[in-house]
């Protein structure tokens, strides 16, 4: 009995010896088969917008200290640490103000920021904007070319506008009020189809005068509601036949009107075709 429980282990021994070692590019492959599993992504997706509703619901302390902002610097540093707001000795703020938004009956602190870019286009500058609520909750965070309050379309109260452009010079106008406890886009289309207002890049055959199409309110169908305009010059500066004209002599310029109708059932805007 004794011999046969040797010879098995034996046995045992023997067999493992001659089990082969996973490689290293097998060991690499189990572990990008175990990373995609779905569980894994939906908690690493999870985890994302956790984080991120985690950064909403702090208080950002600064905002409500008025050492920290009227020392632009020391105020620039704590945007830094806590938002990723890009830091440098250029870095500076273009507007500390409080404003008030559509939606929201208490008024909201605007901060816009020039700092060097964080992608890979050539500008070298940008601005990054910032709205919190008095209690120093931010609302709102993006990085526009463009950042205004503009005129009210309903009860005497300011929308915030931006205009975003990519790294070829193309982009987009975006109108938010507050709604639902959030900055909200009020145009009801999608991004994608949301028309080109902003566009500097004469590859594409021509450019906007004043680089974007500027806006307007106005009640366009007589129905006792304001609604929103873009309008604006596109400069062609193609002539069709090959040649190019420079954007100070360009070959013709051409209307551009967009018209975004006020519809109050739905409270949104609807481009018109």
């Amino acid at each position: 009995m004794l011999a046969r429980l040797l010879s098995l282990v034996a046995f045992l021994i023997t067999l493992s010896a001659c089990s082969p070692t996973p490689s290293v590019e097998q060991k690499m492959a189990i572990t990008s088969t175990d990373t995609t599993n779905t569980v894994v992504n939906q908690n690493i997706f999870k985890d994302d917008f956790g984080s991120k509703k985690k950064l909403y619901q702090e208080v950002f302390a600064p905002i409500l200290d008025s050492t920290f902002y009227k020392t632009p610097q020391l105020f620039l540093q704590q945007l830094s640490t806590t938002y990723g707001q890009a830091y440098s000795k250029e870095t500076s703020v273009l507007t500390f103000e409080r404003q008030q938004i559509l939606g929201l009956k208490d008024s909201i602190w605007f901060i816009n920021c020039l700092g060097p870019t964080t992608n890979n286009c050539t500008y070298p500058m940008q601005q990054t904007q910032y709205l919190f609520d008095l209690k120093g909750h931010l609302l709102h965070q993006s990085q526009a070319a463009v950042a205004s309050f503009i005129p009210a379309v309903l009860d005497s109260m300011p929308i915030f506008m931006t205009i975003t452009h990519d790294c070829e010079g193309n982009g987009q106008h975006h109108f938010y009020i507050y709604q639902q406890g959030k900055l909200i886009d009020i145009f009801n289309v999608l991004i994608e189809n949301t028309p080109k207002s902003y566009d500097t890049n004469p590859e594409g055959g021509g450019v906007f005068r004043k680089d974007y199409l500027e806006t307007f309110i106005e009640d366009v169908n007589q129905d006792g509601f304001n609604d929103i305009v873009l309008r604006g010059k596109w400069l062609v500066l193609d002539n069709g036949k090959g040649r190019q004209y420079p954007v100070s002599r360009p070959f013709k310029a051409e209307r551009v009107e967009y018209q975004f109708l006020y519809h109050p059932t739905k409270e949104v805007f609807l481009l018109t075709e």
